[in-house]
Protein backbone atom coordinates (compact mmCIF):
# COMPACT_ATOMS: atom_id res chain seq x y z
CA UNK A 1 0.00 0.00 0.00
CA UNK A 2 1.36 3.40 -0.90
CA UNK A 3 1.38 6.11 1.66
CA UNK A 4 1.96 9.78 1.07
CA UNK A 5 2.42 12.73 3.37
CA UNK A 6 0.71 15.55 1.57
CA UNK A 7 1.96 19.06 1.88
CA UNK A 8 0.51 22.32 0.76
CA UNK A 9 3.63 22.94 -1.21
CA UNK A 10 2.40 21.60 -4.56
CA UNK A 11 3.70 23.72 -7.33
CA UNK A 12 5.66 26.11 -5.15
CA UNK A 13 8.09 28.01 -7.34
CA UNK A 14 11.72 28.80 -6.82
CA UNK A 15 12.13 30.61 -3.51
CA UNK A 16 8.36 30.98 -3.16
CA UNK A 17 7.52 33.34 -0.34
CA UNK A 18 11.21 33.82 0.30
CA UNK A 19 13.47 36.75 -0.50
CA UNK A 20 16.66 35.36 0.96
CA UNK A 21 18.07 32.79 -1.45
CA UNK A 22 21.71 33.09 -2.36
CA UNK A 23 22.72 34.70 -5.62
CA UNK A 24 25.18 33.33 -8.10
CA UNK A 25 28.07 35.01 -6.30
CA UNK A 26 27.68 32.70 -3.29
CA UNK A 27 30.05 29.72 -3.12
CA UNK A 28 28.37 26.53 -4.29
CA UNK A 29 29.78 23.21 -3.07
CA UNK A 30 29.63 20.46 -5.65
CA UNK A 31 30.08 17.25 -3.70
CA UNK A 32 26.65 17.24 -2.05
CA UNK A 33 24.94 16.87 -5.42
CA UNK A 34 25.95 15.17 -8.61
CA UNK A 35 24.75 14.66 -12.13
CA UNK A 36 25.72 11.00 -11.80
CA UNK A 37 22.92 8.49 -11.54
CA UNK A 38 22.89 6.85 -8.12
CA UNK A 39 21.64 3.50 -6.92
CA UNK A 40 20.30 2.62 -3.46
CA UNK A 41 23.07 2.24 -0.93
CA UNK A 42 25.20 5.10 -2.21
CA UNK A 43 25.83 8.15 -0.07
CA UNK A 44 26.38 11.68 -1.17
CA UNK A 45 29.54 13.32 0.08
CA UNK A 46 30.16 15.48 3.11
CA UNK A 47 31.14 19.07 2.47
CA UNK A 48 34.32 20.70 3.71
CA UNK A 49 32.70 24.06 3.10
CA UNK A 50 31.11 26.52 5.49
CA UNK A 51 28.05 28.62 4.63
CA UNK A 52 28.70 32.30 3.99
CA UNK A 53 28.58 34.65 6.94
CA UNK A 54 27.16 37.56 4.97
CA UNK A 55 23.46 38.09 4.35
CA UNK A 56 22.07 36.67 1.11
CA UNK A 57 21.17 38.81 -1.82
CA UNK A 58 17.53 39.75 -2.18
CA UNK A 59 15.33 38.12 -4.80
CA UNK A 60 11.72 38.94 -5.72
CA UNK A 61 9.00 37.31 -3.67
CA UNK A 62 5.72 36.02 -5.08
CA UNK A 63 3.80 37.46 -2.14
CA UNK A 64 3.66 41.28 -2.24
CA UNK A 65 2.27 41.46 1.31
CA UNK A 66 5.29 39.62 2.75
CA UNK A 67 7.98 41.97 3.99
CA UNK A 68 11.65 41.28 4.61
CA UNK A 69 13.81 38.21 4.13
CA UNK A 70 12.45 35.18 5.96
CA UNK A 71 14.83 32.28 5.37
CA UNK A 72 18.21 31.94 3.74
CA UNK A 73 19.48 28.72 2.14
CA UNK A 74 22.93 27.35 1.35
CA UNK A 75 23.73 26.31 -1.31
CA UNK A 76 21.47 28.31 -3.58
CA UNK A 77 18.10 27.00 -4.70
CA UNK A 78 17.92 25.12 -8.03
CA UNK A 79 21.69 25.02 -8.46
CA UNK A 80 23.57 23.39 -11.28
CA UNK A 81 23.86 20.09 -9.38
CA UNK A 82 20.20 19.93 -8.37
CA UNK A 83 19.18 16.96 -10.55
CA UNK A 84 19.89 13.46 -9.21
CA UNK A 85 18.32 10.12 -10.12
CA UNK A 86 18.14 7.04 -7.88
CA UNK A 87 17.59 3.53 -9.21
CA UNK A 88 15.16 1.34 -7.25
CA UNK A 89 14.46 -2.34 -7.86
CA UNK A 90 12.18 -4.85 -6.20
CA UNK A 91 8.88 -4.24 -4.44
CA UNK A 92 9.99 -3.34 -0.90
CA UNK A 93 9.79 0.35 0.14
CA UNK A 94 13.20 2.01 0.27
CA UNK A 95 14.18 4.40 3.08
CA UNK A 96 16.49 7.37 2.69
CA UNK A 97 17.71 10.18 4.92
CA UNK A 98 17.79 13.35 2.85
CA UNK A 99 19.74 16.33 4.22
CA UNK A 100 20.82 18.45 1.27
CA UNK A 101 20.66 22.04 2.51
CA UNK A 102 21.35 24.45 5.37
CA UNK A 103 18.92 27.20 6.24
CA UNK A 104 18.64 30.04 8.72
CA UNK A 105 16.01 32.54 9.80
CA UNK A 106 16.51 36.29 9.83
CA UNK A 107 14.08 36.82 12.70
CA UNK A 108 12.43 34.82 15.48
CA UNK A 109 10.74 31.95 13.66
CA UNK A 110 8.91 28.73 14.56
CA UNK A 111 8.77 25.86 12.07
CA UNK A 112 5.39 24.27 11.42
CA UNK A 113 6.62 21.43 9.23
CA UNK A 114 9.38 20.28 6.90
CA UNK A 115 8.81 18.02 3.90
CA UNK A 116 9.39 17.68 0.17
CA UNK A 117 7.10 18.78 -2.61
CA UNK A 118 4.25 16.32 -2.94
CA UNK A 119 4.70 13.06 -4.84
CA UNK A 120 2.25 10.17 -4.49
CA UNK A 121 4.56 7.35 -3.50
CA UNK A 122 7.12 9.35 -1.52
CA UNK A 123 6.28 9.43 2.18
CA UNK A 124 7.94 11.80 4.65
CA UNK A 125 8.20 9.47 7.65
CA UNK A 126 10.01 11.99 9.85
CA UNK A 127 11.52 15.48 9.81
CA UNK A 128 14.09 17.06 12.12
CA UNK A 129 16.54 19.95 12.30
CA UNK A 130 19.89 20.32 14.05
CA UNK A 131 22.39 23.19 14.32
CA UNK A 132 25.04 22.85 11.65
CA UNK A 133 28.74 22.37 12.30
CA UNK A 134 31.44 24.74 10.96
CA UNK A 135 32.17 22.10 8.30
CA UNK A 136 28.79 21.32 6.91
CA UNK A 137 27.59 17.86 6.05
CA UNK A 138 24.92 17.17 3.45
CA UNK A 139 23.74 14.33 1.30
CA UNK A 140 21.42 11.38 0.86
CA UNK A 141 21.94 8.02 2.54
CA UNK A 142 19.92 4.85 2.26
CA UNK A 143 18.55 2.93 5.20
CA UNK A 144 16.79 3.43 8.49
CA UNK A 145 18.00 4.04 11.11
CA UNK A 146 21.05 5.79 9.58
CA UNK A 147 23.75 4.57 11.96
CA UNK A 148 26.53 6.14 9.90
CA UNK A 149 25.15 9.64 10.49
CA UNK A 150 25.57 9.28 14.24
CA UNK A 151 29.33 8.94 13.72
CA UNK A 152 29.63 11.70 11.12
CA UNK A 153 31.41 14.74 12.66
CA UNK A 154 30.06 17.06 9.93
CA UNK A 155 26.45 16.72 11.15
CA UNK A 156 24.93 16.79 14.60
CA UNK A 157 22.46 13.95 14.21
CA UNK A 158 22.32 13.37 17.98
CA UNK A 159 21.25 16.99 18.53
CA UNK A 160 18.31 16.89 16.15
CA UNK A 161 14.83 17.94 17.30
CA UNK A 162 11.49 17.47 15.52
CA UNK A 163 11.03 20.09 12.81
CA UNK A 164 7.40 20.70 13.74
CA UNK A 165 7.36 23.28 16.52
CA UNK A 166 11.11 23.97 16.47
CA UNK A 167 12.10 27.52 17.41
CA UNK A 168 14.86 28.95 15.23
CA UNK A 169 17.55 31.25 16.61
CA UNK A 170 18.03 34.11 14.13
CA UNK A 171 21.34 33.84 12.32
CA UNK A 172 21.97 30.20 13.26
CA UNK A 173 22.42 27.71 10.43
CA UNK A 174 20.51 24.43 10.62
CA UNK A 175 20.54 21.12 8.79
CA UNK A 176 17.15 19.72 7.89
CA UNK A 177 16.84 15.91 7.94
CA UNK A 178 13.99 14.20 6.10
CA UNK A 179 13.26 10.48 6.38
CA UNK A 180 11.88 9.59 2.95
CA UNK A 181 10.19 6.26 2.23
CA UNK A 182 9.84 5.54 -1.48
CA UNK A 183 7.29 2.98 -2.69
CA UNK A 184 8.43 1.06 -5.81
CA UNK A 185 4.88 0.33 -6.99
CA UNK A 186 4.53 4.04 -7.80
CA UNK A 187 7.68 4.46 -9.90
CA UNK A 188 8.76 6.64 -11.59
CA UNK A 189 8.59 9.33 -8.91
CA UNK A 190 9.99 12.82 -8.57
CA UNK A 191 10.11 15.60 -5.99
CA UNK A 192 11.36 19.09 -6.61
CA UNK A 193 12.47 20.56 -3.33
CA UNK A 194 12.50 20.90 0.43
CA UNK A 195 9.44 22.72 1.77
CA UNK A 196 9.45 24.57 5.09
CA UNK A 197 6.25 25.91 6.65
CA UNK A 198 6.92 28.47 9.36
CA UNK A 199 5.54 31.34 11.39
CA UNK A 200 7.31 34.63 12.06
CA UNK A 201 6.29 38.23 12.72
CA UNK A 202 4.62 38.37 9.31
CA UNK A 203 2.40 35.35 10.06
CA UNK A 204 2.32 31.87 8.58
CA UNK A 205 4.46 31.46 5.49
CA UNK A 206 6.18 28.85 3.39
CA UNK A 207 9.48 28.54 1.59
CA UNK A 208 10.90 26.05 -0.88
CA UNK A 209 14.51 25.21 -1.67
CA UNK A 210 14.40 23.70 -5.15
CA UNK A 211 16.18 20.39 -5.70
CA UNK A 212 15.11 17.74 -8.22
CA UNK A 213 15.11 14.10 -7.10
CA UNK A 214 13.85 11.29 -9.29
CA UNK A 215 13.36 7.62 -8.43
CA UNK A 216 13.15 5.14 -11.30
CA UNK A 217 13.64 1.49 -12.16
CA UNK A 218 16.38 2.62 -14.53
CA UNK A 219 18.09 6.02 -14.57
Amino acid sequence: MRHAWRTTAVGVGVCALLSGCFGSSSPEPTAAHSHRHRSPGTSQSTEATSPPTTDPTTEPTTTPTTSGAALAFFPKSDGRHSHVCYTISGSTPVDYVYYPVLFRATSATVLTSAAVTYADGVQVAGAWIAPSTPTRGSGMVQGWPPSDLAADPSVQWSQRVPAAGASLTPGTWYNVFLHLRVYPDALPLATSGVVLDFTDTDGSRQGTWVDHLSFKTKC
